[in-house]
């Protein structure tokens, strides 16, 4: 059962990492939600799934890749950018592998937005298991969220794939430096 959104239990209260929960949040770029703002964008400006590996060779994200649209095939596109000053790749998997262990860790991620997480019994066993690397530990689980992307509390599953299986040339990948994490999501409105 997920506690949603709201204080934390005394248990949670308890956890070493639950000070992180109580933090002042970040502050989201301006710039990017004004260009969110605007509505959908121009599709033609959208990097389609057949030109996917140029994201490897490309360092910054320009304002026109930033939004969402319904491409001509039907399919819905996102195109954005984060930045977290001070971590490394590696944090940055180990966070992938930690955080869907625990409800509060997802909650530390966004408050505001993540109200729950959890993992089938067969990927936390392989999660926990010290002897595959972190790499392993990313792809192909399913993570079963909830949270507010936008339109109230939505139940949804995050299937995090290796990179190859979303369309990236592997030799590629190997050669561009660059570390991809990322899946597909299905989501599902909660009603009331």
């Amino acid at each position: 059962m997920y506690k949603i959104f709201g204080d934390l239990t005394p248990e949670e209260e308890a956890l070493p990492y639950a000070k992180y929960f109580h933090r002042q949040s970040a502050q989201p770029d301006p710039h990017r939600m004004a260009l969110l703002s605007k509505g959908p964008m121009d599709p033609a400006k959208a990097t389609p799934l057949s030109d996917i590996n140029s994201l490897l060779t490309r360092l910054e994200t320009t304002d026109e890749e930033i939004g969402y649209c319904i491409l001509p095939d039907g399919t819905g596109y996102v195109g954005m950018s984060a930045f977290y000053p001070d971590c490394t790749v590696d944090m940055f998997k180990w966070w992938f592998a930690w955080h869907p262990l625990n409800n509060l860790r997802y909650r530390i991620w966004c408050p505001r937005c993540h109200a729950g997480i959890s993992v089938s019994a067969k990927d936390k066993a392989r999660i926990l298991d010290p002897n595959i690397s972190v790499e392993e530990k990313i792809v192909d689980i399913d993570h079963f969220v909830m949270e507010d992307i936008g339109g109230g509390l939505s139940d949804i599953v995050i299937s995090f794939l290796k990179p190859e299986n979303m369309g990236f040339d592997k030799d590629l990948l190997e050669s561009s430096g660059v570390t991809v994490i990322g899946g597909y999501g299905l989501t599902e409105p909660r009603e009331g």
